[in-house]
């Protein structure tokens, strides 16, 4: 208890000259907070996305279509009604559609891109995912209609507006070529790329006409009570459906994870430098603390304090600044942090530009109770880093040479 006393009296003894040492460490944390915000509101959002726009839960293919870059319709296999219903009823209570997805291309004018193209149960789909109902101009799809959906990046370089026609071009499962005329719908804008760019969403029905494949499917999606449940939903599927191979949504965005995994490593590095440099400022303070307090010390060793205690005191002394500083640097940072939010970091001042996450408009930081704890630990340890030669250095010194000499 001494030793804390005394060290905080130390402290207090220059305010602004700890003030400003542990200014420089608290911007540090401060940036390692909002940092990491951003990436924990990039990964939520990019799950939320890639559940309700891509992978729901779960999802069931034949053995060996993720192993091949473009898969074809080779790897589609028949989904009667029944089957949708039996997964219903085994996954209690899951909501289950199938959908078809090719490659092909569109065509509009003078303009043509490859697209893939994703047939789907208009009535199931939206009871997995929320694709159809993003629309940002148009109606939605129908069994009764030959229509089609496309993304506003997609429509944007088609140069193609709601209820002109585009020619969809896919290859059908014998191989031959089937073009065929249809009216855009609609424009989704649902913030993933991979939809808003890339695909044409069209009623199964025409898909499995225009493929050849009366109940054909490439895919099984399974939405489950809660995305925590999944992984023993999928054990059980894969039991009872063991012809097919079943995916949760965490094994389908593993790339996604990899990615993260390394922006947050390359992230934690060079705040880590950053947070360095600002402790240098502590060990700097500490030295100039020992020097400045030197015959102080030897009064103390003559009075009976031993070289662990004093060593202590000085300890004591750096860990007060990054704790204080880091409790500063935890307040700035979630306040920056829940600031962005409220708007998020928008993403269009950067363009058409593609992250490498299903994200588009704006990234929205959240707080993360681990992010926070990891700041101030580091905080804490870098100050203690930062007080050890110092402290080490006087508790070393001599009694005699401290009183006499000012000198340790």
């Amino acid at each position: 208890m001494t030793a804390i006393r005394l060290a905080y009296r130390n402290l207090l003894r220059n305010k602004r000259r700890s003030i400003l040492t542990s200014l420089a460490l608290a911007i540090a944390m401060m940036m390692m907070v909002f940092a990491f915000g951003m990436l924990d509101g990039m990964e939520e959002q990019s799950i939320r996305n890639f559940i309700s726009y891509d992978y729901a839960h779960m999802k069931a293919y034949l053995p060996g279509y993720l192993e091949e870059d473009f898969p074809g319709l080779d790897h589609a296999f028949t989904v009667p009604e029944s089957l949708l219903t039996l997964i219903e009823k085994e996954s209690n209570g899951a909501t289950v559609t199938a959908r078809l997805e090719m490659s092909g291309v569109v065509i509009h004018g003078s303009e043509e891109t490859f697209v893939r193209v994703v047939g789907v149960d208009p009535k199931r789909d939206k009871e997995v995912f929320e694709t159809l109902e993003t629309l940002s101009g148009g109606v939605t799809l129908s069994d009764d209609k030959e229509v089609a959906l496309i993304g506003d990046r997609l429509a944007r370089d088609l140069k193609i507006d709601i209820g002109e026609m585009a020619t969809l071009m896919v290859r059908s499962a014998p191989g031959a070529l089937n073009p065929r005329m249809l009216p855009i719908a609609g424009i989704l804008r649902t913030g993933h790329p991979k939809v808003d760019q890339f695909s044409v969403y069209v009623p199964l029905s025409l898909a499995r006409e225009m493929a050849l494949l009366p109940d054909g499917a490439t895919e099984i999606a399974v939405l489950t009570k809660s995305k925590s449940t999944s992984p023993e939903v999928t054990a059980y599927l894969a039991k009872v459906l063991p012809e097919l191979e079943w995916h949760t949504w965490v094994a389908l965005a593993k790339d996604f994870y990899s990615m993260i995994r390394f922006k947050r490593y390359g992230q934690a590095v060079m705040l880590g430098i950053l947070a360095l440099m600002a402790a240098v400022g502590i060990a700097n303070t500490m030295v100039m603390s020992v020097h400045e307090r030197t015959r102080e010390i030897g009064a103390l060793r003559a009075l009976g304090f031993t070289p662990r205690l004093i060593s202590r005191i000085f300890m004591l002394e750096g860990t007060m600044l990054g704790l204080a500083a880091g409790i500063t640097g935890v307040i700035l940072g979630c306040i920056l942090t829940a600031w962005s939010a409220i708007d998020g970091w928008s993403m269009e001042r950067y363009g058409d530009m593609d992250i490498g996450v299903p994200i588009r408009d704006a990234i929205y930081p959240t707080i993360q109770p681990g992010s926070i704890a990891f700041s101030l630990v580091i905080a804490v340890l870098l100050a203690l880093f930062a007080s050890w030669g110092s402290a080490r250095m006087a508790g070393r010194g001599q009694v005699v040479r401290a009183l006499r000499e000012g000198k340790l």
